[in-house]
């Protein structure tokens, strides 16, 4: 049961982008994943979620969760339970029309709770 609270220490801190980008690291070690959002421009796309200590170079890659969005759209992803990831925790925004191509567009708001 959670109850109300007013200790910071309570909450998540949550991951932002600081300018549009292609992907951006949430945990650089094992860790668990809350949630995950994207907001787009210009682009539709997918919202990769990879179990990584680094954003994955564009081509083939294997994500562990997607989401799809429209240009000047938004997507969120929430877990509860977390996702687990043993390795780390990364996502990133892709243009490519299948989730498993990474296609680098720095057209994308990211955001993510992780632990």
């Amino acid at each position: 049961e959670r109850l109300p609270t007013t200790s910071a220490t309570a909450g998540i801190a949550a991951v932002v982008s600081t300018a549009l980008e292609t992907g951006h690291v949430l945990k650089a070690g094992a860790g668990n994943l809350y949630g995950v959002e994207v907001a787009t421009t210009t682009a539709a796309g997918y919202l990769l979620v990879f179990n990584a200590i680094a954003v994955p170079a564009a081509g083939a890659v294997t994500p562990v969760a997607v989401c799809y969005v429209v240009a000047f759209g938004t997507c969120a992803l929430n877990f509860d339970p977390p996702l687990v990831l043993a390795t780390g925790i990364s996502v990133a925004f892709s243009s490519a029309t299948t989730p498993f191509t990474k296609t680098d567009s720095a057209t994308a708001f990211l955001s993510g709770q992780v632990q």
